[in-house]
């Protein structure tokens, strides 16, 4: 596995170190990004490079994470409200009418609950992701310092 770092560190294998940046990764620090992005790519036997533009930063992986609880927070409140103003809706019905209800409103509950797990999973593993980038690089750099 071959990774880069903020600073121009790379890593490969067991070894660290240093490396020139290139002009674009000049640039768009002049730029001023926020804070450097770390990227993995994995060689496989024959040259094949997989994963190898993953740019991201930890902040970012923390922020989305955070957008994605709370749209699965509000999409949690709204399937509650509508369901407690829907379901007795179904008594009302008899026969085809009501069973074709009962099926979709089952349906409703099921695709709704799916969505909304769906969403705290992304969440979770991008606050997870976020974590070990962020941990990784204060490793990196931590042994910047006990090198000096």
């Amino acid at each position: 596995m071959r990774c880069w770092w903020p600073r121009g560190i790379e890593t490969s294998g067991p070894f660290v170190r240093l490396v020139i940046r290139s002009p674009a990764a000049q640039l768009r620090r002049r730029l001023g990004s926020s804070r450097p992005r770390v990227g993995c790519g994995f060689t496989l036997a024959g040259g094949t490079t997989l994963a190898s533009n993953i740019r991201v930063t930890p902040e970012q992986l923390q922020s989305i994470a955070g957008q994605l609880n709370a749209g699965a927070s509000s999409i949690e409140g709204t399937l509650r409200q509508l369901s407690g103003q829907v379901a007795p809706l179904g008594s009302d019905w008899a026969g085809v009418a009501q069973q074709r209800f009962i099926t979709l409103w089952e349906q409703w509950q099921r695709d709704g609950a799916g969505l909304h797990q769906a969403l705290v999973g992304i969440a979770q593993l991008m606050q997870q992701a976020g974590s070990h980038y962020e941990s990784t690089e204060q490793g990196i750099a931590s042994s910047f310092n006990r090198g000096a």
